[in-house]
Formats: structure tokens, C-alpha cells, sequence
């Protein structure tokens, strides 16, 4: 648990624990947001425009990162480019191989889709570089012919913990990020709200609002 952020509605403050924090973990395993050896390598994102993407993005970008961000259509690399983003790759118009056959490989990938995204992403790493997967193992999708590449990989799982909460409330305060809030929907609303979600039409996190009533 954490103090809520000032300058966020309740709605938006539901955008921020589970993206957030797993977010954060993920550049926690470069180190976090002050290592100064992190500064100006090239990150790629996957998903950047969905839930944990836009948090990834926003302190890769704090971080010094130049960011490289995975989308799905024009208005959402729009969208990407106003939270940090300096780089698209359109999924929908090349895979992430051909990207890095054109455009070269990166420093760092962390990944939020898994499948076949996350074997492609092994292509973008150079020697050295680090690959993390919110999804599943990267070592499980590693292409044959790239057994050889030096690569550090890790996937993990979310833990909650309040002092990241926090700090991230601070960040929020501070004006250094912004909290992502696609759209808000009634309970009986939230077949609704997991179809836009399904549909990659959201950007950002989607909130469901349930209301208690006590008599």
C-alpha cells in the first residue's frame, strides 16, 4: 500500500498498482531508473500502447532510454511518440526479425506479448544485450540459430510492494509520468470493456467501476 497521488482521480489511480509496479520491476532488472550505464542505449517495447506498455515506456524514457516501441496502427504510434517514444515498429506491417534486419538490434527488449513476438525479439538483441519477458521464459522461444548469442534473459512474476508504489506516486506527483486511463465502464458493462481490450482498441488500462451498496 501507498499514499495516492494528488493530482489523479480515483479512476485513474486504478490505472497505476498492477501495470505500474510491474513496469518498474522490469527496468529493475537493468539496474533501475539511475544507473547511469543505462542512459542512451536502445530499448525495445512490445505491446507499448496497452496497460504495462505505457508505463514501460514512460521510465524507460525517464531513464535516459531511447525507445523503441511495438504498434498496431498509426493512432497508436501516435500515442506512444507523446508519452517518450522515438521509434516505431508496426506489427501489422513487418515483424520485429524483419524491423531488426532493416534497422539493427538493440540493447535492451522487454517483452509483453510472448509467442511467436517474443522468439522475433531474440533477433533484435545484440551481443551482450538483456531480453526480459513479462509473459514467459525467453529462453523457451530462443531460435535455434541464435543459440550462440550472448544474451542475458529473465522473465519473473509481479510482486506488490508498497515502497515501489510509493515512489511511483512521486514520480506522479512530480509530473514525470502520467497515469494512462483508456476508459472507465459500469460493472455490467465489462463484457464491453474486455471486448475493446480484445480488440487492441485500448490504450492504456481499461477500469471497470463496481459499486457497493449497504442498506
Amino acid at each position: 500500500m501507498a499514499l495516492k497521488a494528488q493530482n489523479l482521480s480515483w479512476e485513474e489511480v486504478a490505472t497505476v498498482p498492477l501495470s505500474a509496479i510491474t513496469a518498474w520491476q522490469a527496468h529493475a532488472g537493468l539496474k533501475g531508473l539511475d544507473d547511469p550505464n543505462t542512459a542512451g542505449k536502445r530499448i525495445l517495447i512490445t505491446a507499448a500502447a496497452r496497460g504495462v506498455g505505457v508505463w514501460l515506456v514512460q521510465l524507460a524514457s525517464i531513464a535516459g532510454l531511447q525507445v523503441v516501441a511495438q504498434v498496431g496502427s498509426a493512432r497508436n504510434d501516435e500515442f506512444v511518440r507523446g508519452l517518450g517514444v522515438s521509434e516505431t515498429v508496426n506489427y501489422k506491417m513487418e515483424s520485429l526479425q524483419e524491423w531488426a534486419g532493416r534497422e539493427g538490434t538493440v540493447d535492451i527488449v522487454i517483452d509483453c506479448i510472448g509467442g511467436k513476438t517474443l522468439e522475433d525479439a531474440w533477433f533484435c538483441i545484440k551481443d551482450g544485450g538483456t531480453l526480459v519477458s513479462i509473459v514467459e521464459p525467453p529462453e523457451e522461444k530462443r531460435p535455434k540459430e541464435l543459440k550462440d548469442r550472448v544474451v542475458k534473459s529473465e522473465s519473473f512474476i509481479m510482486t506488490p510492494d508498497g515502497h515501489q508504489l510509493a515512489d511511483l506516486s512521486r514520480l506522479l506527483d512530480q509530473g514525470r509520468c502520467r497515469a494512462v486511463l483508456d476508459s472507465v465502464w459500469n460493472f455490467e458493462d465489462c463484457n464491453k470493456a474486455f471486448k475493446r481490450l480484445d480488440t487492441g482498441h485500448a490504450n492504456g488500462k481499461v477500469v471497470i467501476k463496481v459499486t457497493e451498496y449497504v442498506v
